[in-house]
């Protein structure tokens, strides 16, 4: 899933092909629309929130020297920041309030209506809309729900940018540049990531080697043309190279990693974390049946000397029915 989303991503201007991939591959691993469409665009708003909290953090902090220094390109960075808040912002609404979306994408719809669009596409969509925002809306709450597994993915995320904003600052050392800072080369890379996502081009060509050049240069200095290409063969091209390969990986089975652990907790004499079938209670007020008497009932072979109506009331008390009907004969002459 990741391979397809970082091949088809560097692929389309301003990865937009990243989502639809990941979402496909999901869906061809089980998931219907709903919740591949949830499980992803929960990643993706994961990731988007550590975009604009990287954002946040590095503008305030070398914003100044930035705009000293470049003055008016640092603008750019500024409004394709406030792209990614409207980007969140937009997922979030679809989350958290399904019935204004729903309301907004049937007027949309209305309108394709009545410009004369088919009748079968817009009964398709509208079948779409009913059904897959909610399911986007709950699958998201559900997920949101689990409030460490999401910590824990919004602290991988946040670790995973740092590193890549710190891309240049380990081509420097491994330049001889050890006097520079890091954490104004991570301000540069994430500013030259902000500039290369603005650029409706695949890889944000054109935005990326101007970023590189504007924000990275002096850094580098006599070193900036190794660096970029360095930079750009590992950020860029040797990801999509790599992840080409393994877009036609399938499982050989279905068997999900959670039962595969069941599975090696039980052969090593361990109780798996969850219960094989769940066990019915034993009602308080059931009527124990002799084992030996069930089976000769069935059998035949057997009979019971009476039959035994035996009725049981709320409070526990057993009545038999025969015994209070029977009826007292008289003595024979």
């Amino acid at each position: 899933v990741e391979a397809s989303g970082i091949f088809f991503g560097n692929l389309t201007p301003m990865m937009m092909g990243s989502t639809p991939a990941q979402i496909y591959r999901l869906t061809k691993a089980g998931q219907n629309v709903g919740e591949a469409g949830a499980t992803q665009f929960t990643r993706f708003i994961v990731y988007q929130f550590g975009l604009v909290a990287w954002g946040a953090i590095l503008l305030l902090a070398r914003m100044p020297f930035f705009a000293e220094r470049y003055g008016d390109m640092t603008l750019l960075c500024v409004f394709s920041f406030g792209g990614h808040c409207c980007i969140l912002l937009g997922i979030f609404a679809v989350a958290l309030m399904p019935k204004t979306v729903t309301r907004v994408a049937h007027c949309i719809i209305n309108w394709l209506e009545r410009i004369g669009v088919s009748a079968t596409k817009i009964e398709g969509w509208r079948t779409f809309v009913d059904g897959e925002i909610y399911s986007f809306s709950e699958k998201f709450k559900l997920s949101a729900g689990h409030f460490s597994s999401m910590l824990l993915t919004v602290v991988i995320t946040m670790l995973q940018l740092a590193f890549f904003y710190l891309v240049p600052y380990f081509l420097m050392l491994a330049f001889g540049h050890h006097e520079v800072d890091f954490f104004s080369v991570m301000a540069a890379s994430a500013f030259v990531q902000l500039l290369s996502s603005a650029v409706p081009l695949p890889g944000g060509t054109g935005g990326a080697e101007g970023g590189f050049a504007l924000f990275l240069g002096h850094f580098f200095g006599s070193a900036s043309t190794a660096g970029y290409l360095l930079w750009r063969l590992i950020t860029f091209i040797a990801p999509t190279i790599l992840a080409a390969p393994l877009l036609g990986l399938k499982s050989a089975h279905n068997e999900s990693i959670h039962a595969r652990w069941d599975r090696v907790m039980r052969k090593l004499g361990r109780t798996p974390q969850t219960p094989s079938a769940p066990t019915m209670p034993h009602p308080t007020n059931a009527v124990t049946v002799d084992p030996k008497k069930r089976a000769q009932k069935a059998s035949g072979t057997a009979k019971p000397a009476h039959k035994a109506y035996v009725r049981q009331t709320g409070d526990g008390i057993r009545v038999s029915p025969s015994a209070l009907n029977k009826k007292k004969h008289p003595k024979s002459q």
